[in-house]
C-alpha cells in the first residue's frame, strides 16, 4: 500500500470570489431535525424528504416547505443570522420517469 502524501503548501486558482467563502448549503433528510438545525447556521439548506411506501421520494408539497422554511427561520433568528442570506433549496422530480429533477431556490429573508 502506497503512503499518503503530505501537501505542505497549496494554492487554489482561481481564488473564488465570495467572501468571506464559498456558500455552504447542508442536506439532510427531513423531518430529521440535526441536520437542518446544522444547515440553519450556514448558507443554505437541501433538505431530502424520505421517500413514499413505492420506494419514490417523496414529493414536496406547500405546507411541507412552509414547515421547512419556519424551522430555519427560527433557528436562524435564535443563532442571530436572520439577516443574512440564506437559500433553500427544494428539488421536485418531474412527470416523467427520465427527465430531471427540478431545483428551486428561495431566499428565506424575503418571507418577512
Amino acid at each position: 500500500m502506497t503512503p499518503p502524501e503530505a501537501v505542505l503548501s497549496a494554492r487554489h486558482l482561481p481564488t473564488p470570489v465570495q467572501r468571506p467563502r464559498v456558500p455552504v448549503w447542508v442536506g439532510g433528510y427531513w423531518p430529521a431535525k440535526p441536520p437542518m438545525r446544522r444547515a440553519a447556521r450556514w448558507d443554505g439548506a437541501a433538505p431530502i424528504l424520505h421517500a413514499d411506501a413505492s420506494g419514490k421520494p417523496a414529493q414536496p408539497d406547500a405546507a411541507t416547505v412552509r414547515e421547512i422554511s419556519a424551522f430555519l427561520g427560527e433557528h436562524r433568528a435564535a443563532a442571530g443570522l436572520e439577516s443574512e442570506p440564506f437559500d433553500l433549496a427544494i428539488a421536485q422530480l418531474a412527470a416523467t420517469a427520465d427527465a430531471e429533477a427540478t431545483v428551486v431556490t428561495h431566499d428565506t429573508r424575503r418571507d418577512s
